[in-house]
């Protein structure tokens, strides 16, 4: 999903919360890159696939391939054109394409990133067929984002705890509010740490893969509370 290009990338304005809320999650995501650094322990030979970056740039958005130190060995994926991304982070190569249909061999690529994609793929058909795909090209693991259902805000809406209700009640109140956009499944389907565990634990076992992908859950935080879930799938073959 692309973002459009703008002075704040959450609109709190109800709130008040615009600038506060940028630098935040600005510092988010720079604990989520030093997570994937941790994690992975990447070396500086390493293949890399970033799925699901922005078209379009933003102090908040692409944000591994602003700390990412080795662009020749990176790919990003995504939809749109990429000619600012080219301008802003020469030497990474940027392919269109969907990440439920990865236009890449098996095992193309070491490690592969993708920040906050899964939740906008859908239903738990299309969660597990995008999960697949990250392991199919994948030779040492997958570190994969998505926000926490359980934080009492939600980050596309800017709205608090309506997103703890049943998904039918969230989403008929988000049409009410004029949220239509992140009102539809296909849009925004939202995890808690042990769905997400889940459903990655179910493609595990689709793909035969049980033993031969350990599961890590770990965090960042907001406000005190975890905000981020981050899912570490190291491959031991």
């Amino acid at each position: 999903m692309n973002i459009n290009k703008s002075d704040s990338y959450f609109k709190f304005s109800s709130f008040g919360l615009s600038n506060l809320a940028n630098k935040s999650l600005a510092k988010v995501r720079k604990d989520v890159f030093t997570k994937f650094k941790d994690e992975s322990k990447f070396l500086e030979t390493d293949s890399i696939l970033d799925v699901g970056v922005s078209a379009q740039d933003h102090p908040t958005s692409n944000f591994f391939e602003q700390y990412y130190p080795y662009k020749n060995n990176l790919t990003a994926l995504g939809l749109g054109d990429f000619k600012e991304l080219e301008a802003l982070y020469p030497g990474i190569t940027y392919v269109q394409g969907n990440g439920s249909e990865l236009p890449f061999e098996s095992s193309s690529f070491d490690w592969i990133f993708s920040h906050a994609v899964i939740e906008h793929v859908g239903n738990n058909k299309n969660r597990i067929s995008f999960i697949k795909e990250l392991l199919r090209v994948s030779k040492k693991g997958v570190i994969l984002t998505t926000p926490n259902r359980l934080h009492p805000l939600e980050f596309h809406t800017g709205l608090p705890l309506i997103h703890y209700f049943p998904k039918y009640i969230h989403r008929f109140v988000y049409n009410i509010l004029g949220k239509k956009f992140y009102a539809k499944e296909e849009n925004l389907n939202l995890f808690t740490p042990k769905e997400i565990r889940n459903i990655v634990s179910k493609t595990i076992v689709e793909e035969n893969l049980d033993g031969l992908v350990r599961i890590k859950l770990a965090y960042t935080y907001w406000l005190g509370l975890p905000s981020n879930i981050i899912v570490v799938l190291n491959k031991t073959n």
